[in-house]
């Protein structure tokens, strides 16, 4: 699969209802933050084979290692919460590091025709060229590795 990470056109916007999406995501005081100036939808994607990963929340304080994305297959959008393990490092300066991703939950529609495995072998190659923050910011030497 050829995931890159990019920022999603409006067209992407509008076809794959990223704002439905978000807004699916955050309560409804948080909704529609993307009409605030700057906001752009981040997203790992595979256009080929119809798959994209969008980080959604990010734990506060003691929970600061917990990521919620949506995992998008072929119309099937499945949300799933990961902990960054402790021994995931990163150093900007020297281009190096690694994420250990732990997944917690995988929510799976009831009918979805998707395995358990096709669904994490997905998200392990998202998430492989998620790298570090995807779009936002990238390592050069960043390893990211799995502990499921």
């Amino acid at each position: 699969m050829a995931f890159v990470n990019e920022f999603a056109s409006e067209e992407d916007v509008g076809t794959f209802e990223l704002k439905k999406i978000w807004n699916s995501f955050r309560l409804p005081f948080q909704q529609n933050g993307f009409d605030e100036p700057g906001f752009r939808f981040a997203w790992t994607i595979d256009r080929k084979n119809k798959v994209f990963l969008m980080r959604m929340l990010s734990g506060r304080q003691e929970l600061s290692n917990r990521i919620t994305f949506a995992l998008w297959i072929d119309g099937t959008l499945l949300t799933a919460v990961l902990d960054l393990g402790a021994e995931s490092t990163e150093n900007v300066k020297k281009g190096t590091g690694q994420s250990v991703w732990n997944l917690l939950r995988l929510e799976i529609p009831p009918n979805t025709s998707l395995s358990c495995d096709d669904i994490e072998t997905l998200l392990k190659e998202a998430l492989v060229a998620y790298g570090y923050d995807g779009i936002w910011q990238s390592i050069p030497h960043y390893a990211v590795k799995f502990s499921f």
